[in-house]
């Protein structure tokens, strides 16, 4: 009687990690599925630009960038005259306090 019941519990024990080792293999079939989809191309660039257009920081670089070569363009289509240089001065000063605001709000 000691051995059929070590047997059976044995049997059982067996079942019950087959049965466990099933259902984690379909865990991991399903999970490898996510981590296929989320290591697409289209995917990697979409969370990218969510991220991009989520950070705060990288907008006010962007935006001083802009300014900064909005400026420059400027400056350097206008023709060499006094009131080039009066303009320049102007907007010099006009990006260095706007500068120092965003910088005093960080």
């Amino acid at each position: 009687m000691g051995t059929t019941d070590k047997k059976e519990e044995l049997r059982d024990r067996i079942t019950f990690l087959q049965n466990r080792q099933a259902i984690e293999l379909e865990a991991l079939k399903e999970q490898f599925q996510i981590t296929c989809k989320n290591l697409k191309p289209i995917n990697l660039i979409k969370d990218s630009l969510d991220e991009i257009s989520s950070s705060s920081d990288l907008k006010k670089d962007l935006l001083m960038g802009a300014l900064n070569l909005t400026t420059g363009y400027l400056s350097h289509k206008m023709d060499h005259n006094p009131v080039k240089n009066i303009l320049e001065k102007a907007l010099g000063f006009v990006m260095k306090k706007f500068a120092g605001k965003k910088a005093e709000s960080n």
